[in-house]
């Protein structure tokens, strides 16, 4: 509990989580770290290697794993350093994607987001009052579907799948 709250505080820059723990896991602590939103590096450790253990803990969010064995001080400082770069490059993006996410969100301009089979699959506010439809409509729908002219629809969907502008 008290290493979830230090993690929660962001107290540290770096974390090293022991696999076991006693009543709970490195992995549970890891999990629960993650859902509580720790930006910091985590890194297991474990007395023992195990791949599916490994697997999971990367898949859940770990920055590394390691075997306590195969430790040594050349290995425990390139792991850090690679860590904590890693760690800075992923929030310069969570910065920015927070930043561009609040700019199409607030933007009085109609913005949306498309696959390229021309389906919604996000749009802001203006969007949606412009198009008149629910959010939940819109995202079913392509954007050929908004116009009553099948050619004009058609001309659309082909300039836009072919990367020319629309003018």
């Amino acid at each position: 509990k008290e290493a979830l709250e230090q993690m929660r505080s962001h107290a540290f820059d770096i974390y090293f989580v022991d696999y076991r723990l006693g009543a709970k896991t490195g992995v549970e602590l890891l999990q629960a770290a993650i859902a509580a939103k720790c930006e910091e590096p985590i890194i297991l450790l474990t007395g023992k290697g195990n791949r599916e253990i490994d697997r999971l803990a990367m898949k859940l969010g770990a920055f590394d794993y390691l075997v306590k064995s195969e430790l040594n001080t050349e290995k425990l400082e390139r792991t850090i350093r690679y860590a904590l770069e890693r760690s800075s490059y992923i929030n310069a993006i969570r910065k920015n994607e927070r930043k561009f996410r609040n700019i199409f969100e607030q933007s009085l301009d109609a913005v949306f987001i498309m696959d390229m089979h021309l389906q919604f699959r996000e749009l802001n506010k203006a969007s949606i009052d412009l198009l008149a439809f629910s959010v939940e409509a819109l995202l079913q729908m392509q954007l050929p579907a908004l116009f009553d002219d099948a050619v004009t629809a058609g001309k659309l969907k082909q300039y836009l799948q072919s990367g020319q502008d629309v003018n």
